[in-house]
């Protein structure tokens, strides 16, 4: 299984890679470390279901069955020292919620053109994760906060940061 988001660096949309090791699950805490100092944004989740290669934007939709809602955790201090795959990619880095079928939100690009250019660069197989930062504002950070998001009275997402 792959991660790989889509998010914004100085005014810029980079591509990034994150290991599976980065998977948080729906419902647990995420620690935040004593001395480094961290980013959460808000992030669509898209889940493959077939292999595809060089797949065009408008065939995209055939290739993802389930959104969700995440949080993507980035470390400002290793992103600081240009040091990307530790600032994107440490454990625990991705927060995901519940499986739905449509989410709201304006993503940084579209779903279609993120499963585009992804399948461009590395062929996507079943069971791979594409994020897609959401436009706005990053969420808060400080300790004992809880991020939730809801769809019609149902949590879909929730995440202690501790």
């Amino acid at each position: 299984m792959k991660i790989i988001g889509f998010t914004t660096y100085n005014d810029e949309t980079k591509m990034v890679l994150k290991s599976d090791s980065s998977l948080l699950n729906n419902r647990k805490p995420f620690f935040t470390p004593e001395n480094g100092r961290i980013s959460a944004y808000a992030c669509l989740v898209i889940r493959i279901c077939r292999l595809g290669k060089n797949i065009a934007a408008r065939f995209a939709d055939r290739y993802y069955d389930a959104l969700s809602y995440g949080i993507n955790f980035v470390d400002e201090q290793a992103l600081a020292h240009n040091n990307h795959a530790a600032a994107y990619g440490f454990d625990y880095s991705l927060a995901i919620g519940e499986w739905v079928e449509s989410v709201e939100g304006t993503p940084l690009i579209p779903i279609e053109e993120a499963i585009h250019r992804v399948s461009q660069v590395m062929t996507i197989r079943t069971g791979d994760l594409i994020f897609i930062d959401l436009q706005g504002e990053p969420l808060p950070t400080k300790r004992e906060t809880i991020i939730e998001k809801t769809i019609n009275e149902n949590t879909i997402l929730y995440c202690k940061i501790k």
